[in-house]
């Protein structure tokens, strides 16, 4: 069995053949990691639930930093000026909602305000793709959905990211490594 120590001076890899772990460590004064704390926190449904839901997030903003420069240059045929400007106002509406995430924190749950992102995020991608299907494409109709999907992440996400750590209090740590 490989178990990862800390000692006080450095970081061991010790590797135990048929002795009772906890005995060893407390012989020699280690903290040990298992790998079993790991796994109840993987299986938990609430930290894996609020973990994609955060990961969702992230990849939406992810999209959008990948896929802007191509669209708004090629497909509306903008200047990388207008691209960078464009990426301002997305990234100003992401500011705007942590400001709102900020105010309602206090006044609503974690879990209303990630259903609230959640719902605003929905009906901006839902507005994306019929304003555009509908419509002639053009930057506006592009970009004031996603300005409205980024206040939707920033209103979620922090909620979803300490609900993925508030599971596990006493494994905070662990928690945020997973």
């Amino acid at each position: 069995i490989l178990i990862f120590t800390i000692e006080t001076r450095d970081l061991k890899i010790l590797d135990i053949h048929n002795k009772n772990i906890s005995d060893y460590a407390e012989k020699h004064n280690y903290e040990y990691i298992f790998l079993k704390d790991y796994k109840n926190i993987l299986i938990n449904r609430r930290f894996v639930s609020c973990l994609i839901f955060s990961a969702c997030i992230v990849s939406l903003i992810a999209i959008f930093n990948v896929s802007a420069p191509v669209i708004i240059q090629t497909v509306f045929n903008q200047s990388p000026i207008i691209y960078g400007w464009s990426t301002f106002s997305v990234a100003i509406a992401f500011t705007f909602g942590s400001m709102i995430s900020h105010l309602l924190t206090s006044r609503l749950s974690p879990k209303n305000l990630m259903l609230i992102g959640w719902i605003i995020i929905a009906c901006s991608i839902i507005a994306l793709l019929f304003v555009n299907a509908l419509t002639s494409s053009n930057l506006y109709t592009f970009l004031i959905p996603i300005m409205l999907m980024q206040v939707g992440s920033a209103i979620a996400f922090p909620s979803a990211a300490a609900a993925t750590m508030r599971a596990f209090t006493q494994k905070a740590g662990k928690a945020a490594a997973v």
